[in-house]
């Protein structure tokens, strides 16, 4: 059985452009170790949080999108190294197969989440147009 995850990363936004591919490299590798692939990885740059973080108002917002296939993967290392860091202001990690699949059953047509994990629905036959 294939699960879906969401690894949604709030950085330092004082962090250089290096600093953060290499912090995030980093997170790839222990999730890669954790028995999960990377299926897509979006870079929304410094956004405005909604509260303030350590005086911080702004965060430098980082998503991953992870498949594993079978159980449940341990990201106990992953988390473990996140609350090390001192750059990483919030992480949170949330399970979307589920979701998505109650998402589709009940007809929704687009989903965003499920394209690059490979859920989405079957698009329809285009239908000729008549002149």
């Amino acid at each position: 059985m294939k699960r879906t995850y969401e690894l949604g990363l709030v950085l330092d936004p004082n962090l250089t452009d290096e600093a953060q591919v290499a912090l995030v490299d980093d997170a790839k590798k222990l999730i890669s170790a954790a028995g999960c692939e990377i299926a897509k990885e979006e870079s929304w740059g410094k956004r405005k949080l909604a509260y303030e973080i350590n005086k911080a108002t702004e965060g430098r917002y980082v998503i991953l999108y992870l498949v594993a296939e079978g159980d449940a993967p341990s990201f106990s290392e992953l988390e473990t190294r996140l609350n090390q860091n001192e750059h990483v202001m919030r992480y949170l990690v949330i399970r979307t197969d589920e979701m998505i699949r109650r998402a589709l059953r009940r007809g929704k047509a687009h989903i965003p989440a499920a394209e690059p994990v490979g859920l989405a629905p079957a698009k329809p036959a285009a239908t000729p147009v008549e002149a």
